[in-house]
């Protein structure tokens, strides 16, 4: 949400909630699946290193940076840091 996401929704949220969320953003809003909510209040959230390795790995596929320096400054000179 901090990075500019208006919302989050579950894979299985059907086609109400989709489109609840839909006018949501459009109004400036963010909604989040009633299901995920719960986890998001909770104290600590976790992810492990290797889904963290694998997520910059995607991102420096998607940018086209050689190794983990460039993606700093790439970053950096996009005001991401």
């Amino acid at each position: 949400m901090k990075a500019g996401a208006r919302g989050f929704l579950l894979k299985d949220a059907g086609p109400a909630l989709l489109t609840q969320a839909i006018h949501a953003a459009a109004d400036g809003d963010a909604l989040i699946a009633p299901s995920v909510t719960v986890r998001l209040l909770a104290a600590d959230l976790h992810i492990s290193a290797s889904t963290v390795k694998t997520h910059v790995a995607s991102v420096m596929r998607k940018l086209g940076a050689r190794n983990r320096v460039e993606l700093a400054m790439w970053a950096h000179e996009t005001g991401r840091t």
